[in-house]
């Protein structure tokens, strides 16, 4: 992921707390995310440490989060195949 800096004085950015992710959402969707500089430092040592290997459990699929979206609301939705999808 490539690292873009903007000047402060070009943008208007809410001060995120420690341990807090803003999310700016544009059109209902998340647009960008504005986190701390304690959390930008792990994300720029984790960057440095896996390169472009990113590891199995952070590589998840849009259907996977989706699944597990799913599987979190509570909600009944319509029955999903989930032999078929393991089987892939």
């Amino acid at each position: 992921m490539k690292t873009r800096t903007v000047a402060a004085n070009d943008v208007r950015i809410p001060d995120p707390a420690p341990d807090e992710v803003v999310v700016v959402m544009r059109y209902g969707k998340p647009y960008a995310a504005i986190i701390d500089t304690e959390a930008l430092d792990l994300f720029l040592r984790m960057q440095a440490l896996f390169g472009d290997h990113v590891p199995h459990e952070m590589g998840i699929t849009d259907l996977e989060l989706r699944i597990h979206e799913l599987a979190e609301s509570g909600e009944d939705t319509e029955e999903f195949d989930y032999a078929a999808f393991l089987a892939r």
